[in-house]
């Protein structure tokens, strides 16, 4: 076996025991007759409503990536939400978030803007996610008694997120003193190699250029705070569609809001594509803080637990199915698609320079 083969192997067997170990504590204290029984309180038409919440959660973040595209280069927002809903669907197909560099590379290839410098405004999106994740968990914390793990891990994050953040700020400045000396440290490089990292460097470089402008900033922070809550208002609409409150007194709005975004820092762990498992416990584990479990019915649990099983349906098959039909729509197809997966990791990815020149 080789080393590609026994990495994805190893891969593999990683996120499915983390599934199954999520699962196993998820519903270790919850019969299946009480999660049947539970179910038959599924109302469908909040599944539909719920599938397309998923669909304008994608249309958000496309949005707010066509402004952070802008100054690179002024996309439709059509083509923007194509490659967008294309790399979410990867990521439900593909294990370890490898649809971030499916839409980077295609989206690069398609537009002629490059891999690199793409690639660094997905970057930004991601770290203006953590700034809105990091900002909405301290509001929550105000009104929660959170566990020490919750506290401290919060602390760590924003210092991550905020540390990367002004890291990519300084380096987007062309006077920097930091990028100069990036550049210079260029010059210790083979002749043989320099113009090509040079190249790579230059175009990531590129895609900063929106962290220069306050009046593209303000907007993609603003958005990112509407992404996020409305993730919140999904997993509320899904909940408040079972009789949770007729058995405990619980805010259901606060509940919503910190359950996704404690998802969203959870599904950093390695697990099954769609995040099955760390879903279901993050739902619970959510749940136990504002109430105690060990005095609430099992068959609240398995209100929680069939309600991200909802989450997870709706944000897994709408987005998947139409990320397929998006991907034949831009003349790429699966076999394509693989092969540019595995070239991710090839010596010979794209750059902006290399790409306009094909």
């Amino acid at each position: 076996m080789n080393r590609s083969r026994l990495k994805s192997v190893l891969q593999i067997s990683v996120s499915l025991a983390v599934t199954l170990l999520c699962l196993f504590l998820a519903f270790r204290q919850i019969s299946f007759q009480q999660i049947l029984a539970s179910s038959n309180e599924i109302n469908w038409w909040i599944v539909v409503l719920a599938s397309v919440m998923a669909i304008l959660a994608i249309g958000l973040r496309a949005w707010r990536w066509q402004m952070i595209l802008k100054p690179i280069k002024h996309l439709q927002f059509g083509k923007v939400f194509n490659f967008t809903m294309i790399g979410f669907m990867a990521n439900n197909i593909f294990p370890a978030h490898a649809g971030e560099l499916v839409r980077a590379y295609l989206m690069g290839r398609k537009t002629k803007t490059g891999f690199f410098s793409v690639s660094s405004t997905i970057l930004i999106e991601r770290l203006f996610d953590g700034v809105a994740i990091i900002v909405l968990l301290v509001i929550i914390m105000l009104f929660i008694d959170g566990p020490n793990w919750l506290h401290y891990g919060s602390i760590a994050a924003a210092i991550t997120v905020l540390s990367a953040l002004l890291l990519l700020g300084v380096l987007a400045s062309n006077q920097s003193k930091l990028r100069v000396l990036l550049f210079r440290l260029l010059d210790l490089l083979p002749k043989k190699i320099k113009p090509k990292v040079r190249a790579k460097l230059d175009a990531f470089l590129y895609g900063l250029n929106m962290l220069k402008d306050w009046n593209t900033i303000l907007p993609v922070i603003a958005l990112s705070f509407l992404l996020w809550l409305f993730m919140g208002l999904t997993v509320y609409v899904i909940l408040i569609s079972f009789p949770i409150t007729n058995y405990v007194a619980i805010n259901m709005e606060l509940l919503s809001l910190t359950t996704v975004i404690l998802l969203s820092l959870a599904v950093i762990i390695p697990s099954s594509p769609g995040y099955i498992g760390v879903t279901q416990l993050v739902f619970i584990t959510t749940f136990g803080l504002f109430t105690d479990p060990e005095t609430i019915d099992g068959i609240v649990k398995s209100y929680i637990l069939n309600g991200s099983i909802i989450f997870n349906f709706t944000q897994y098959l709408p987005v998947t199915i139409l990320g397929i039909i998006l991907l034949f729509k831009e003349g790429l197809s699966f076999k394509s698609l693989n092969v540019k997966k595995k070239s991710m990791t090839s010596k010979t990815l794209p750059t902006k320079v290399e790409i306009a020149s094909e």
